[in-house]
């Protein structure tokens, strides 16, 4: 059950609640109920919206820090490294033309080279 709350209308804003109830076939009670769990659905959608872009950032700044790791290991650019941070945490292959890169990075499993297909 929902926890009960107090709300603070004024008379203008009750006065336009009973002409729309009305219009609804509703009584005033009813309409401010819906409104309200109305409200509480969006209100709820958006803290969601921002626990998923939180989560995406946890994620970026694990992508960014496993890519720092290797770029120092395999001596390449952080830039480089992000995508074979991203096929790994994708779960998927990174196909380079980039020699340099392969070389660097050939004892990656998910790393292969676009000449060896």
């Amino acid at each position: 059950m929902a926890k009960p709350m107090n709300i603070l209308l004024s008379e203008e804003l009750i006065e336009r609640i009973s002409e729309m109830s009305r219009e609804e076939g509703i009584s005033r009670a009813e309409f401010i109920r819906r409104a309200l769990d109305s409200y509480i659905r969006i209100k709820e959608k958006e803290r969601k919206r921002r626990e998923i872009q939180r989560a995406i950032a946890i994620q970026d700044q694990l992508r960014c820090a496993e890519a720092v790791e290797i770029a120092y290991k395999k001596e390449l650019t952080v830039y480089d490294s992000y995508f074979i941070a991203l096929a790994h945490k994708l779960d998927c292959k990174l196909i380079t033309a980039d020699e340099k890169l392969y070389e660097r990075a050939s004892d990656i499993p998910w790393v292969i080279s676009l000449s060896e297909l």
